[in-house]
C-alpha cells in the first residue's frame, strides 16, 4: 500500500507555491496515495482547481471552505477544525503544508491528529516589510501575533522547507523552529523546452529589441519601478518593446500609468500566459523588479531559455542569479539601477549574449525538476540532513583570522605571551591584526615560536562596516569599503569581513561579492552583542553558503583566556600559500564553542 500523503494550501489560484504543489503532485503520486486540501478562494491570477482534480483520482481534491487568506478569526478557527477533521478522515502518513495560513492551521492539526510526519514550505516569510498580506503587513502587533504563532507551528513539524539560503537564515534568526529541522529545497522545474530555445550573439541596435517580465499584477512585484525604467530606456533607445506577461489586481493601475508615462504601443500586457516558453523564446531582456520574493521561479525558465536577467536583491534571487555571475543583480526600490543594469546590457550585446549563456547552464545544472522531487522524497522519507559544515578527516590544524593584539596599549610583552599561549593551545597559524596597524604583526612575525606561523593583517573601519585584510604588509589608508577591498587586492590579500550583522542593518551584494571570507562563529560574540543580534547561529553559516564564501571562526583574543576559543580547524596545511589556497576554498569549515580549547580537539599538532 502507498503512503498516505496530503497537501494542505490556502488557495489553488495560479501562483509559484501553487505551481510548485502541482509539479510535486505529478512527479509522486505513482509513489504516494496523494490528496490535496485547499480553501475555495480565488483571484485575479487564475485558478488550478482544474490542474489539481486532473492530476488526481475524484474525491482526492479537497474543498476547506473556512479556509481564505486573509486573517478571519472566526472562520480561521472553524478552518482548523474543518482540517482536523479531514486529517482524521484520511489518517495520512505525511502532512505537507504550504503558505502561511495553512501551514499554521494544517501543522497545529497534523499535530492534534498525530501524523508521523509533518513538513512545512514557506514560499517566502510575511514578516518581510514588502510582502503584501492584507490585514498584516504593516501591522506591528499583528506581526507579533503571527511571529508567536509561526513559532508554535514550528515546533510542531518535522521539517521546514525554505526555498533560499538567505530564508533559512531568516527561519533561524526569527527562531520559527528548531535548526535541525530547516532545511533549503530551491524550486525547480522542466527546465528542457527552454534550454532548446536558439540564441545568437547579434547586434540588438539594427531590430527592434523586446524586453519581458513575467508575473502577478501586485504591489510587491514592483511594476511601477519597471515602467519608469523602461520610460528612462526610451530616451535613448526608442527601438524598445515591453511586454508583461501575468494578471492581477493592479492591471487597471497600471494600464493608467503606461499612459501617464507616454508609453501606448510600447508597452503590451499579455495577461496570464501558460505557454512560457513561446512568451519567452520571444525577448531578448528578461526583468524582474520585485520589492518582494519568495524565489522567482520564472527566473530559471528564463535563465534556461538563455535570456541576459536583471533582477532585484529579494528574497533567493542573488542566490539563483549564482550572486551576479548569472544575471546581473541590483537593489531593490530604485528604477534607475535597473535602467542602467539593462542600458548595459543594450550597449554591449555580446556580454549580454554571454550573461545569457552563464544563466542558462547555471539553472540546468542547479534547478532541474529532479533535483527538487529528489529532495522532497528525502524530506519525506525523514533522511538526516547533511552536515552544514564540510567534515574534515585526518590530523586537523587550527587557525585564528582575528587576534586583536596590535591596538595601541598592547606591549611587545604582551603580545610575546600571547603568541606563546596561542602556540600551546595547539594553533597552527594566528593572524595578528590591528586598527590600521601592520608594524607589529611583522615585527611579531619574527619572534614568533618555531612551529607558529604569523599572518600580518590590518582592521578598517569602512563606511560599510569592519573589514579585514590578511596577508598585507602596508597600513590601509582608505574608508570608503571599494577603496578599501581595492587597497588589499593590490597587496594581493585576502578580505575578511568579521561579525556580518553587527553595526550594519544588512550586507549588501556588492560588500558580500568583494569579500573572501566571512566570520560565522565569535568567541567574544557567540550569544549576542547587547543589540539582539545573535553570533555563531546558522543565519551566518548560511549567510556565508548562499555568496560561495569560505566560512571561519574567530576568537577576539583580547587576552590570554580568549586564546584557542572558537578557533577555525582546516585540513593540514604546511606554508602560507596552502593556507591561503584554504581560505580561499569557499567551504564551511568547523569552528569550536563556547570556551572549549582547540588543543583537546587536534588528533596532531
Amino acid at each position: 500500500m502507498k503512503p498516505k500523503l496530503l497537501y494542505v494550501i490556502t488557495r489553488l489560484v495560479a501562483g509559484g507555491a501553487q505551481h510548485l504543489l502541482l509539479d510535486l503532485v505529478e512527479h509522486l503520486r505513482g509513489e504516494y496515495d496523494i490528496h490535496i486540501a485547499a480553501g475555495p478562494e480565488t483571484g485575479h491570477e487564475g485558478s488550478l482547481w482544474n490542474e489539481a482534480r486532473m492530476l488526481l483520482p475524484e474525491g482526492h481534491v479537497h474543498v476547506c471552505r473556512q479556509l481564505v487568506r486573509n486573517v478571519r478569526p472566526h472562520r480561521d478557527l472553524r478552518a482548523y477544525f474543518e482540517l482536523l477533521r479531514l486529517i482524521r478522515a484520511l489518517k495520512p502518513d505525511i502532512v505537507h503544508t504550504h503558505t502561511s495560513k495553512a501551514g499554521f492551521l494544517g501543522r497545529l492539526a497534523a499535530h492534534r491528529a498525530g501524523v508521523p510526519r509533518i513538513v512545512h514550505s514557506t514560499h517566502g516569510l510575511i514578516f518581510h516589510k514588502e510582502a503584501n498580506i492584507p490585514g498584516v503587513s504593516g501591522h506591528l502587533l499583528v506581526l507579533f501575533f503571527f511571529k508567536i504563532m509561526e513559532r508554535m507551528a514550528g515546533q510542531r513539524c518535522h521539517a521546514i522547507v525554505c526555498l533560499s539560503e538567505r530564508e533559512v537564515g531568516d527561519v533561524l534568526r526569527l527562531d520559527l523552529g528548531p535548526s535541525h529541522t530547516v532545511t533549503c529545497i530551491p524550486n525547480g522545474a522542466d527546465l528542457a523546452p527552454f534550454a532548446t530555445i536558439p540564441r545568437a550573439r547579434e547586434d540588438w541596435r539594427q531590430r527592434e529589441v523586446r524586453i519581458g517580465a513575467a508575473g502577478r499584477l501586485n504591489r510587491e512585484k514592483g511594476y511601477d519601478l519597471l515602467l519608469r525604467a523602461f520610460r528612462h530606456l526610451l530616451d535613448r533607445f526608442p527601438n524598445l518593446c515591453l511586454e508583461i506577461a501575468g494578471s492581477g489586481p493592479l492591471l487597471g493601475k497600471l494600464q493608467k500609468m503606461v499612459a501617464a508615462l507616454g508609453l501606448e504601443g510600447k508597452v503590451v500586457f499579455r495577461g496570464y500566459i501558460k505557454d512560457m516558453r513561446s512568451f519567452l523564446a520571444g525577448l531578448d531582456i528578461f526583468m524582474l523588479s520585485s520589492h518582494y520574493e519568495g524565489f522567482g521561479l520564472v527566473l530559471i525558465e528564463a535563465m534556461a531559455a538563455g535570456l541576459p536577467v536583471v533582477a532585484t536583491d529579494v528574497g533567493g534571487v542573488a542566490e539563483v542569479l549564482d550572486g551576479g555571475k548569472a544575471g546581473t543583480v541590483v537593489p531593490p526600490g530604485f528604477e534607475a539601477d535597473l535602467a542602467i543594469a539593462v542600458e548595459y546590457l543594450l550597449v554591449h550585446p555580446g556580454f549580454a549574449f554571454e550573461l545569457g549563456q552563464k544563466g542558462r547552464s547555471h539553472a540546468l545544472a542547479n534547478y532541474s525538476m529532479d533535483h527538487m522531487i529528489q529532495a522532497h522524497r528525502r524530506i519525506y522519507r525523514g533522511d538526516k540532513r547533511p552536515p552544514l559544515a564540510e567534515p574534515v578527516s585526518g590530523p586537523r590544524h587550527a587557525v585564528d583570522l582575528h587576534l586583536h593584539t596590535l591596538n595601541g596599549a598592547a606591549s611587545r610583552a604582551d603580545v610575546d605571551a600571547i603568541l606563546v599561549a596561542a602556540f600551546r593551545c595547539g594553533l597552527k597559524a594566528v593572524v595578528l591584526t590591528g586598527h590600521g596597524k601592520v608594524a607589529g604583526a611583522l615585527e611579531a612575525r619574527r619572534r614568533a615560536p618555531v612551529g607558529l606561523m604569523v599572518i600580518p593583517g590590518v582592521e578598517v573601519r569602512s563606511d560599510a562596516g569592519d573589514l579585514i585584510g590578511l596577508f598585507v604588509e602596508r597600513p590601509i589608508t582608505a574608508t570608503h569599503f571599494k577603496d578599501v577591498i581595492a587597497e588589499i587586492r593590490a597587496q594581493d590579500g585576502l578580505v575578511y569581513l568579521p561579525h556580518p550583522f553587527r553595526d550594519r542593518s544588512s550586507v549588501t551584494t556588492e560588500v558580500a561579492a568583494g569579500v573572501d571570507i566571512v566570520e560565522v562563529c565569535n568567541g567574544r560574540f557567540n550569544k549576542s552583542d547587547g543589540q539582539g543580534i545573535e553570533f555563531g547561529d546558522m543565519a551566518l553559516v548560511n549567510f556565508a553558503r548562499a555568496y560561495r564564501k569560505t566560512g571561519v571562526g574567530a576568537s577576539d583574543g583580547l587576552e590570554l583566556a580568549d586564546i584557542g576559543r572558537v578557533q577555525t580547524i582546516l585540513p593540514p596545511f604546511a606554508n602560507e600559500a596552502e593556507l591561503r589556497a584554504l581560505l580561499k576554498s569557499g567551504r564551511i569549515f568547523p569552528v569550536r564553542k563556547d570556551g572549549e580549547w582547540v588543543a583537546a580537539t587536534l588528533v596532531e599538532v
